[in-house]
């Protein structure tokens, strides 16, 4: 995780005095982009994917990869 990411989480917990979970996001956008690619290969999904897709997608990898971890 980036320096400047580890230093803000630091920050926040320190200045709620609540626990902080990071989770390392870095490849979830490939993984998005490659399983929307399946989906779509496989006439699971018809209309084009963009970048809202994939944000999308991502932001769920990364949630449930924190909910399997917790």
């Amino acid at each position: 995780m980036a320096v400047r990411a580890m230093d803000f989480a630091k920050r926040l917990s320190d200045r709620y005095g609540l626990p902080l979970e990071t989770v390392d996001e870095r490849l979830t956008s490939a993984e998005a982009r490659t399983l929307l690619r399946e989906q779509r290969q496989a006439g699971q999904r018809q209309r084009r994917i963009n970048k809202e897709d994939i944000d999308s997608l991502a932001a769920q990898l990364i949630a449930e990869t924190w909910l399997r971890c917790s």
